[in-house]
C-alpha cells in the first residue's frame, strides 16, 4: 500500500500496476488545497512565508509545484516546510500562527468546518493539486496467486476499523 505520488515515484524505477483503490465516502481521488490566511491575497504573497503539510518536504513542495510551477520556481527558495503528521494538524498550525498557509486535503478543510468553524473562515484557497487517488494498492505486473490473496484480505476490511485508520472505508479493483 501506497500514496499514488510514492507510486508514481517508484514506477520511474519498477514495473508496478495498481490492484485497489481506496475510497472514503465514495470518492478515490482527492485534491491538494493550498489555504492561506486572508491577508495572503495569492500565491506570489508566499515569500518568505512558512507552509504546513502532512508528508516529506520533498512531496509537500511537489504539490506546492503542481498548485503554480512559475510562482513556486520564483519562491521556493524562500518558502519553509513545517512537517506536521496529518493534514489537519496543518490547517490548525496556520490558526495557531505557527504556519502562514498549509496543503491540505479537501476532506481535512471540511473536517475543520465542522471542528471550528472560526478558523476555517479565516482561511481562503490559493490553489489546488491535480487529483490523485487516495491510497492505493500496487503490485509487479500481474499479481501471483499470494499477492491475489493478500488483495482479497485488503479487499475485504472495508469498514472494519483498521481500514478507518488509513482514512478509508473501502476498495475498489483497478
Amino acid at each position: 500500500m501506497l500514496s499514488s505520488w510514492h507510486l508514481n515515484a517508484l514506477q520511474q524505477k519498477f514495473p508496478l500496476q495498481i490492484s485497489l483503490i481506496g475510497t472514503f465516502k465514495g470518492n478515490a481521488t482527492q485534491k491538494k488545497i493550498l489555504s492561506a490566511k486572508k491577508d495572503i491575497a495569492d500565491f506570489s504573497m508566499l515569500k518568505n512565508t512558512t507552509i504546513a503539510g502532512a508528508g516529506s518536504e520533498s512531496y509537500i513542495r511537489s504539490v506546492l509545484q503542481q498548485i503554480d510551477p512559475a510562482k513556486y520556481k520564483e519562491l521556493s527558495d524562500t518558502i519553509k516546510i513545517l512537517k506536521v503528521p496529518k493534514d489537519i494538524d496543518a490547517l490548525m498550525a496556520v490558526g495557531f500562527g505557527m504556519a502562514d498557509a498549509a496543503i491540505a486535503a479537501e476532506s481535512s478543510l471540511k473536517t475543520l468546518e465542522s471542528l471550528n468553524a472560526n478558523q476555517y473562515k479565516q482561511l481562503h484557497s490559493l490553489g489546488a493539486s491535480e487529483k490523485s487517488y487516495l491510497l492505493v494498492a500496487a503490485t509487479f505486473d500481474k499479481p501471483g496467486k499470494d499477492e491475489t490473496k493478500a488483495l482479497e484480505i485488503l479487499f475485504n476490511m472495508a469498514g472494519q476499523k483498521n481500514l478507518n485508520l488509513l482514512g478509508l472505508d473501502g476498495w475498489i479493483w483497478k
